[in-house]
């Protein structure tokens, strides 16, 4: 029986490998070369198109030096090799955020106030909102912001948003502003309106609305939608470089544990978080894989040259898409839908079905900019109505500048119908679901905003599996917290926070659920920077990730192939190493990096026995040798920042993974 020994720059989790950035000549060299440390008796899911298992793990050097059946693993086992006994775990790759915000989240944790109702905190009315911000309030000096995070009008007792009037009980000394729980809403204290000069005579802006008392015509201090809230929110001092600090640390932390490697941060609107990010990439503050989608004022800087951005590590960190929002959000009343919300909007009559961000031509236009310049789009998108709208945008594009592998994305497509599953498809786009949303508020949209029949397929998942269109799903921390493992339970089970199933039909595979969150996670980065490409500094284009999850080294001749799928080359990678039941006990792990490699092919030269099974086999990807070796700094900055993860519902979660 034979064995791979194949020796690349990790990024696997072990299973999302990078068969890129695979050194088959290397491999053959140091093919008897004793391991470092090996993986026995465990399961290594990797995550294939074959969805092949392994039994065990090689790594030397900080690279998977084999993986394959445990005896020919264990032949590579010297004195001072650890060797590290799963004991029937299971070995999956690190999670691949899809979308979430990533310093938004590590800021909220650090220094705002949580207000969340249960399923996630415990706020049960306005008056308990109010109590939290007063103790907020006590400690802090007059005249500085309060911010508070996750209030939901529709969990509170009074089934209302906090008002200005109610901020006004907590201080008129400290400006105060509190997001919503979707991030599409905030309310603002009197003190706060005051330093943004906002007045009932304030025109709304577009796209948004500063809510007024339906008898007095003031301001009531809810702010509805992301313009109206930027009114107040750029009043808000920008934080300290530490603080920055701190919230990157705090995220780190929160994506780490939960076993995220790649993280991304959704929707970058300030310029200067471009400088302060690379900054700390270069100092080593910066611990985990991170992917910004800026804005699209921030991309256009990008493309004119008027902003700079030269990490010190574009595997590290680098721009992906260009995040652009065309409505808001369903459980606000401001998601954008062909028919009417099934319960009435307060104040709006039977016909309202929320509204765009901007008119579609606008929207058109916009795309067209960002996808004339080589760029990747994604847009925020719940409505089916907006859905319409960005599909429109997309064809538009397409049409006026084709582009073989743009990419673009969809992002939440929530109330995504058949035929624009479809269009979704014949464009290449990718629709990435917040499959969430059928455990956080799938009770709410069944009885309140949607009615029975459209709730029941939100986040269409298994319909775009039966068209094969490729998808993605994901979290959107903070709007809920990152947790990958309750993203899979819930895309396998969809099952409300009351236990009532949403949408049976819609049901995926615990399978293709993990593929949703690793390895499809690794296809959604296309664009290079804005600007000129960046090729030279690893910057990946479509043709780098074309067909990446068929890009496999399949050795034949072998009583159990095993096959190994490639993530993005460069990716930092985390070793999850899950309990098939619960357990306390600790796991054991190994972080490691991977760095851009040649992408000159090289022809695999030494062992003639390896070489056979290797020319009768079907290498569907040119093989890159050359693999630059990480330094012993940045192996053991990126062992810091990697933490295991320990789950006692993993059995619930896979409960038809066998």
């Amino acid at each position: 029986m034979m064995m791979r020994s194949i020796r690349f720059a990790l990024t696997l989790t072990l299973a999302a490998g990078s068969v890129a950035g695979t050194s088959i000549c290397a491999a053959v060299e140091n093919a008897a070369t004793t391991a470092d440390t090996i993986y026995i008796n465990g399961k290594v899911l990797t995550v294939d198109a074959g969805d092949s298992t392994a039994e065990a793990v090689a790594v030397r050097d900080g690279r998977v030096q084999a993986v394959g059946h445990r005896g020919d693993i264990e032949a590579l086992a010297g004195p001072g090799t650890r060797v590290v006994d799963l004991q029937g775990k299971t070995l999956i790759p690190g999670f691949v955020d899809a979308h979430s915000h990533f310093l938004a989240t590590g800021a909220a944790e650090a220094f705002s106030v949580d207000l969340s109702s249960a399923p996630v905190g415990t706020v049960k009315n306005i008056d308990e909102i109010v109590a939290r911000l007063k103790r907020k309030a006590e400690s802090t000096p007059k005249g500085e912001w309060i911010l508070g995070y996750g209030y939901d009008d529709t969990l509170v007792t009074e089934k209302r948003h906090p008002t200005r009037a109610d901020l006004d009980r907590v201080s008129t000394d400290h400006p105060i502003f509190i997001r919503h729980v979707s991030g599409h809403f905030a309310v603002a204290n009197s003190k706060a309106l005051e330093l943004a000069q906002i007045t009932r005579n304030t025109p709304n802006p577009q796209g948004g609305e500063f809510r007024r008392d339906a008898a007095t015509g003031e301001l009531n201090g809810v702010l509805e939608e992301t313009t109206a809230l930027a009114a107040v929110a750029a009043r808000i001092p920008t934080l300290s470089r530490e603080k920055n600090l701190e919230a990157i640390r705090k995220a780190t932390e929160i994506y780490t544990a939960k076993g995220v490697t790649t993280a991304q941060d959704g929707a970058l609107g300030d310029p200067k978080l471009l400088g302060m990010l690379q900054e700390a990439a270069a100092q080593g503050q910066l611990r985990i894989r991170l992917v910004l989608w800026p804005t699209a004022p921030v991309a256009k800087a990008l493309i004119d040259g008027k902003l700079e951005f030269h990490p010190p590590d574009p595997q590290l960190l680098r721009i992906g898409a260009t995040k652009i929002f065309d409505d808001g959000s369903i459980q606000g009343y401001t998601g954008y839908l062909s028919e009417p919300y099934h319960v009435h909007a307060p104040g709006k009559d039977h016909t309202y079905r929320g509204y765009p961000t901007m008119p579609r031509d606008q929207l058109a236009a916009l795309v067209l900019e960002q996808h004339k310049a080589g760029r990747q789009i994604a847009i925020h998108g719940n409505g089916d109505a907006a859905i319409d709208d960005i599909l429109f945008a997309f064809s538009e594009a397409q049409k006026a500048f084709p582009r073989a592998d743009a990419r673009h994305i969809i992002v939440h497509a929530q109330t995504a119908r058949d035929d624009q599953l479809a269009r979704m498809k014949a464009l290449g786009v990718i629709p990435s679901f917040f499959v969430l949303h059928t455990y956080y508020w799938g009770d709410r949209h069944r009885d309140v905003f949607l009615g029975p029949q459209r709730t029941m397929r939100i986040s269409p998942a298994e319909s775009a599996r039966k068209l094969g269109l490729r998808f993605t799903i994901h979290t959107d921390t903070p709007v809920v917290p990152m947790d990958p493992l309750r993203l899979m339970w819930s895309a396998v089970n969809r099952i409300s926070s009351s236990g009532k199933v949403i949408g049976a039909a819609e049901r995926i595979s615990p399978t293709l659920a993990l593929r949703a969150v690793t390895a499809r996670g690794l296809r959604h980065p296309v664009s290079q920077p804005a600007g000129r490409p960046r090729t030279d500094q690893g910057y990946p284009s479509a043709r780098d990730h074309r067909g990446r999850e068929d890009h496999l080294l399949t050795v034949k001749g072998m009583a159990r192939p095993v096959l190994l799928t490639p993530a993005a080359r460069g990716h930092r990678t985390f070793l999850c190493e899950f309990w098939r039941i619960a357990s306390k006990r600790p796991c054991h792990s190994k972080a490691f990096a991977m760095t851009p490699t040649s992408t000159q092919a090289m022809r695999v030269q030494g062992s003639a026995k390896l070489n056979s099974v290797l020319r009768s086999s079907p290498l569907r990807l040119p093989i890159h040798c050359s693999p630059v070796p990480i330094t012993r700094s940045a192996s053991s900055r990126l062992a810091r920042s990697m933490s295991l993860i320990r789950s006692s519902n993993v059995a619930r979660v896979m409960k038809r993974w066998t």
